[in-house]
């Protein structure tokens, strides 16, 4: 099915502005913070992306939005904006970025050292786990959720004063559950 002419005239400057190898455009054309895939850090403004931008447009992406029909690799999805390929890259209607679901070698990388360092900064019992989820912090605690090698969730809290990090409590056999619209 062929992308709208008005949903086009949205996700050409985007794709005209790869051709080009314009980054400055690029750059202008994204909404900020820009997420990357946990625990990666978002990008907050056009600064940060000038200096991650070949971590993230690696010279795979960059080519699959060069080469993209704007009408029939894109595809409006309702409220939730036009999306390239299956999600890949998601424009707002006011044809700014809003999303990428792409990982580069370099970010792959970049997540792993990042996990590592996690895992080696965290108490022994909670430095195996397949994915961490969530960090965030409390008043008075600091929570946080991975994934486990078995599939389930495991949720660990301690005090913010405790200064070796002994656990306070630990959650296992969690699941996620999607609710509403996800």
């Amino acid at each position: 099915m062929s992308l709208r002419k008005e949903h086009q005239d949205i996700v050409k400057p985007f794709v005209e502005a790869f051709i080009r190898n314009d980054k400055e455009e690029i750059v202008n054309l994204i909404n900020y913070p820009l997420q990357r895939q946990y625990p990666i850090p978002y990008i907050y403004n056009k600064h940060e992306m000038i200096e991650r931008f070949s971590q993230v447009f690696d010279e795979n992406l960059t080519n699959m939005i060069i080469n993209s029909s704007v009408e029939t690799d894109w595809h409006d999805v309702g409220w939730r904006g036009i999306m390239m390929g299956n999600g890949l890259i998601w424009i707002d209607y006011d044809g700014k970025l809003h999303a990428i679901n792409y990982q580069s070698l370099q970010e792959k990388e970049m997540r792993n050292n990042i996990i590592l360092e996690l895992k080696n900064n965290l108490p022994e019992s909670l430095r195996e786990f397949k994915e961490p989820c969530l960090l965030c912090e409390t008043k008075t605690y600091i929570l946080r959720i991975d994934l486990l090698d078995d599939n389930n969730y495991r949720l660990a809290a301690w005090t913010k004063k405790n200064k070796k990090k002994n656990i306070n409590i630990v959650l296992t056999n969690g699941e996620k559950i999607f609710d509403g619209s996800g």
